[in-house]
């Protein structure tokens, strides 16, 4: 990818371009996964390969697959230094390697287009975007969305799925590691944005692992009237998935009180919107949300009941069998502009 002069990234400013598919430099980027598994095997680790390609792998440069080296390597190790190297969970390095204070700035401004694209990212899906490959320093006052998303594929928050020619990608999140940073920076903006996200987070998975669906609306109604105004959406309803990532970023800041959080998670015959697991022993349970938008305020509860009874009929419980919960909670939430609604919290048994 060509990058002009004055280009946020220094010392690179007349390289060829390894997104265009230039062979001689594409292998050169980082590991491949011949190296990877010649590596692996040196240091008696050959057994963690699937681990490690899952946590490291993804990158995409030209036509060759890429390992990010300092990963690979500090996995390998810490690997060697654990009391047992085969079961050493890969760690996640990517996160305390850089500020990239840019990309926070950016976060304040994005639509609520970008945040539906951020969703599909984190649940592992692909999104087409007009890459500006020119990216200066004097492009960040605008905050354009498409510079923002250019910033995240130069930083390596992002790589490319497939060239559509142009200036136009498919751009998705390279592996595990990354997209647990993603997430968890995103979640940090939100916080730094207002200063009691956090606990009105932590109030939120409170309530629900309690099976308290009116304080679950406390909790929402409040920061609904501010987010959502603030956005300028208050005469049209956002869309669906920007709610589903409001909600996400919520139960990201509730930290320990929450285990197993998933989103968009493959579960009994569908994919459940949000489910998690919280406790221990037999005080185990675990919480099932369904997601619904409503035309109108008047709707939410028949929004609410249907999304109840999405749970019921497709099983969205199943999963939590897998978590060790004996219990679960399960709930409709219905939004529509700066109102919402949440139906549920009986107590229900899972069918061993």
């Amino acid at each position: 990818m060509p990058v002009s002069e004055e280009d946020i990234f220094p010392g690179v400013n007349h390289a060829d371009t390894v997104l265009s598919g230039n062979a001689n430099l594409s292998a050169s980027i980082g590991f491949t996964e011949a190296e990877v598994e010649k590596l692996l095997d040196y240091y008696g680790l050959a057994d963690r390969s699937k681990d490690v390609k899952a946590q490291y792998d993804g990158y995409r440069f030209g036509s060759s697959e890429i390992y990010s080296p300092w990963d690979v390597l500090s996995f390998c190790q810490d690997a060697l230094a654990s009391t047992d190297a085969q079961t050493a969970e890969p760690d996640n390095y990517w996160i305390n390697t850089s500020g990239n204070d840019a990309i926070d700035e950016f976060l304040g401004f994005l639509t609520e287009e970008d945040a539906g694209r951020m969703q599909t990212l984190l649940d592992g899906g692909s999104i087409e975007l007009n890459i500006n490959e020119q990216l200066t320093y004097s492009d960040f006052v605008q905050h354009k969305s498409e510079d923002f998303w250019t910033l995240l594929l130069f930083t390596g928050y992002l790589t490319v799925d497939e060239y559509l020619g142009g200036k136009n990608y498919l751009l998705r999140i390279p592996n595990e590691e990354i997209r647990q940073t993603f997430r968890s920076r995103v979640s940090a903006r939100f916080s730094s944005q207002n200063a009691s996200f956090a606990a009105h987070g932590i109030n939120l998975a409170e309530a629900a692992v309690s099976g308290d669906a009116s304080g679950m609306v406390d909790v929402l109604e409040p920061l609904l009237r501010s987010y959502v105004s603030v956005r300028d959406a208050a005469t049209k309803a956002p869309a669906e998935n920007y709610y589903h990532g409001f909600l996400s970023a919520l139960f990201a800041c509730a930290g320990s009180r929450i285990q197993d959080f998933r989103s968009n998670a493959e579960s009994g015959n569908g994919y459940a919107d949000i489910i998690f697991s919280s406790g221990s022993g037999p005080d185990r349970c675990g919480v099932v949300i369904e997601i619904k938008r409503a035309a109108r305020p008047e709707d939410l509860i028949d929004a609410v009941d249907e999304a109840l009874r999405q749970i019921d009929r497709k099983d969205y419980a199943e999963a939590l069998r897998k978590m060790r919960c004996s219990k679960y909670f399960a709930y409709g939430i219905a939004f529509c502009g700066k109102n919402c609604e949440v139906g549920g919290g009986a107590l229900k048994q899972i069918a061993r």
